[in-house]
């Protein structure tokens, strides 16, 4: 996939998801265009450092970016009901491919929920995927995920993140418990 056609995937799925994450389909089955992005998203650890800025320079602005918080939450949830690490790659890389627009707290919570997704596999996320992957990081965004790993696990946990693990109508599905 070329730098162009990357930026452009990105580019359509944040409208989609502008359009149709909420509150009400947050346990959605998986909708086509979140299989697409992740499928543009694998090769981005690869691309050149200067593909990788061109790529970032699609995503500047926090509302557009933020959409990738609710993919990589949502890729946690994949890899739990599936029992398949490849959704915990997905969704780290969905938090590496902004040009640092995405609310760092957002990013913590989004590592905590794909962390404890880890825990359910029984992979350590940092050793096992999001090691590899912080070379492709911005250095801010490096920082934080390696500082994220540092703390403690009650830093971590899931619920002072403000998440929980739900059975929705059969599945389960990591969502929100903040009012």
């Amino acid at each position: 996939m070329t730098v162009e056609a990357l930026k452009e995937r990105i580019r359509s799925f944040c409208a989609f998801a502008s359009e149709n994450y909420t509150a009400r389909n947050c346990n959605h089955p998986t909708f086509p265009e979140e299989a697409e992005l992740a499928a543009a998203l694998d090769p981005f650890p690869a691309l050149e450092a200067k593909e990788r800025e061109a790529v970032r320079a699609t995503l500047t602005d926090q509302f557009d970016a933020s959409e990738l918080v609710t993919f990589a939450v949502r890729c946690g949830s994949f890899a739990v009901q599936r029992n398949d690490m490849k959704h915990l790659r997905f969704g780290l890389l969905a938090l590496l491919v902004d040009a640092d627009a995405l609310d760092p707290r957002d990013v913590v919570r989004s590592l905590g929920v794909l962390n404890a997704a880890a825990a359910r596999l029984n992979v350590d996320l940092f050793r096992g995927i999001a090691a590899l992957l912080l070379e492709s990081a911005t250095p801010a965004r490096r920082k934080l995920i390696e500082d994220f790993f540092l703390h403690p696990d009650g830093v971590r946990n899931l619920k002072s993140l403000g998440y929980e693990l739900a059975n929705v109508d059969g599945a389960l599905w990591f969502r929100s418990c903040v009012a």
